[in-house]
């Protein structure tokens, strides 16, 4: 049986896709997002140029987010919310993903979006998934191999996605961490989005009240690969977060906190995601933003 680990060297994919397990899909999730409108575009027609070989794509707007989610947002937006289990179930039947399959994912982007993708499989009971590091860039830049064909898969029925609670927030659970001081409100929004100073399609800007920063840019270096653990701790540290910590981490839309949530995961720290983000945040009109630097 294939297992992978949380953060996936591009070698070893390479040398694991060249022995063709059967029991590995390797997934692109790329979605394109216009930063200041919230617009998106779907991954596919990049992926037809060119993709990990044997990989399969699943689009995470059309295939993977509850649609009903989008009614709170500016024309145009997608808010990407968490799908039923029974329709993440569906899915991963489609692509003959069964409960035991290894799952390498990736990405054209900085990784929030393959990180997407390995916390909603968390979130419904799937363990034996990690994220390419430094995504398709790094797998090109390493000389490695791709390809355009698109492999056959055979579907599947038996998939059964079962709902981890403790990886999901609410906007009232969010609310009720903001009370209890004791749960750390991670914000990994680009600092200037966090001080309200950014574009934003959203009528209010700000962030959280109490919320910290670490934007999840941050957590990269410069060729796109995720930190090594101990700067990954040291950076988490000096926002207040440590493994006896309850966190929640957030963003925009629920996406770039899915990335801060896999670098936690990485040094031992399994915090939730709230799924709606500062849109469901905002969209609640009684509740209140902060901007500027904190005091």
């Amino acid at each position: 049986m294939t297992s992978v680990e949380t953060i996936v060297n591009a070698h070893w994919l390479n040398d694991t896709l060249k022995r063709e397990p059967r029991d590995l899909v390797v997934i692109d999730a790329t979605v394109y997002l216009d930063p200041n409108s919230w617009g998106v575009n779907s991954g596919h027609v990049a992926y037809d140029a060119a993709h990990v070989p044997t990989a399969v794509f699943i689009d995470l707007v059309a295939e993977l987010s509850d649609q009903d989610g989008n009614a709170d947002l500016p024309d145009g937006a997608h808010a990407f919310a968490l799908p039923s289990a029974e329709q993440f179930a569906a899915v991963m039947s489609r692509y003959g993903i069964t409960n035991d399959t290894a799952i390498v994912t990736y990405d054209t982007a900085n990784g929030m979006w393959a990180a997407r993708l390995w916390w909603m499989l968390r979130v419904y009971g799937h363990d034996n998934v990690g994220v390419l590091d430094g995504g398709y860039a790094n797998w090109v830049s390493e000389g490695l191999p791709v390809s355009k064909d698109a492999p056959t898969l055979r579907s599947v029925t038996d998939y059964t996605a079962t709902f981890r609670p403790e990886l999901y927030a609410s906007t009232e659970q969010v609310v009720a961490a903001c009370e209890d001081n004791e749960t750390v409100v991670h914000s990994a929004r680009r600092r200037e989005l966090f001080l309200g100073e950014g574009v934003s399609p959203l009528d209010r800007v700000g962030r959280i009240p109490g919320s910290v920063n670490l934007p999840s840019d941050d957590l990269l270096n410069s060729r796109g690969l995720l930190r090594p653990s101990g700067e990954l701790r040291q950076m988490f540290a000096a926002i207040g977060i440590t493994k006896s910590t309850p966190v929640i981490s957030y963003c925009g839309l629920g996406i770039n906190a899915c990335l801060g949530a896999l670098a936690l995961h990485t040094i031992g720290i399994d915090g939730a995601v709230y799924d709606g983000s500062i849109a469901a945040w905002i969209a609640s009109n009684d509740l209140p933003t902060e901007v500027g630097e904190p005091v």
